[in-house]
């Protein structure tokens, strides 16, 4: 399960790293990773207990591609230091 979370977390380090990701790239590409991850277990999981799995696979899709435009299109209006701050540490990294 955590193979997914690291090879993917992995590829975007790599290209923050060499500089060919926007900042508010980076961000929205990890909020999309973090929120549809587990995308396939949780819905086999729910499957177990008795649900339909077109109205759990949509909704669970629909929910995370609609968090990410709301937080993608709130921090395209943030300022640079609040997105700065809040939502993009670029000291934590090592470039």
């Amino acid at each position: 399960m955590t193979l997914g979370l690291t090879y993917g977390g992995a590829l975007i380090i790599a290209e923050a790293k060499s500089g060919r990701l926007a900042r508010h790239d980076i961000v929205s590409s990890l909020a999309l990773m973090s929120l549809a991850h587990s995308l396939i277990e949780d819905t086999l999981l729910v499957l177990a207990l008795g649900a339909n799995i077109s109205g759990v696979l949509l909704a669970r899709i629909v929910f995370s591609l609609l968090c990410v435009l709301l937080l993608a299109r709130l921090a395209a209006r943030l300022p640079d230091r609040v997105f700065d701050r809040y939502l993009f540490r670029a000291g934590t990294i090592d470039y």
